[in-house]
């Protein structure tokens, strides 16, 4: 995790300026996972695949026309 809201200055941080530095990490115990999913496949194409968190996982992806294809194609 770095700080700051993560669209800040866009999708990628100036690393070099010190305002953006890495502040931890996402307990292995809260990060997303799926475990026999009810479809039998996982498919993502950018789509939200977590609910909003308190660590912004996810942040920037919403439901979308080609996660649905995807799916229709599997």
């Amino acid at each position: 995790m770095r700080s700051g809201h993560p669209n800040q200055d866009g999708y990628i941080k100036e690393g070099w300026t010190g305002l953006n530095e890495w502040v931890g990490y996402v307990p292995a115990n809260e990060s997303p996972y799926i475990l026999d999913p009810p479809k039998g496949y996982v498919a993502l194409a950018n789509n939200k695949f977590i609910a909003p968190n308190k660590y912004n996982l996810g942040w920037n992806t919403v439901p979308t026309s080609r996660g649905l294809r995807l799916d229709d194609a599997i």
